[in-house]
């Protein structure tokens, strides 16, 4: 399978969180920013209107709310930012152009 050989673990990601930018529980948010920093790859986010992509690098746990750190790519560049599952709405897995699924 190619898309595991160029990206290990890409295989046990449900193919709903690449295909759509859509609204997601936050116990599911979690789950896709921690996969995408065990796989290497990009979020798109929709925040504050906008739709911008993330690359998550530390999730971190807190008493009451999750954090992640990452840089988020603007159109002025990349930025970095820490982030809570509240200052997004919608969220899809970037698939790297050199993956494909054919």
């Amino acid at each position: 399978d190619e898309p595991d050989r160029l990206l290990p673990g890409l295989s046990n990601v449900p193919a709903a969180w690449f295909k759509q930018l859509r609204e997601y529980h936050a116990t599911t948010r979690r789950e896709m920013i921690t996969k995408a920093i065990e796989i290497g790859i990009a979020v798109r986010l929709v925040r504050e209107g906008q739709t911008l992509d993330f690359v998550p690098d530390r999730l971190e746990e807190g008493r009451d709310i999750w954090t992640v750190s990452g840089k988020l790519r603007s159109e002025n560049g990349a930025e970095a930012v820490r982030l809570t599952p509240d200052m997004w709405s919608g969220m899809q897995l970037c698939i790297p152009d050199r993956v494909s699924f054919s």
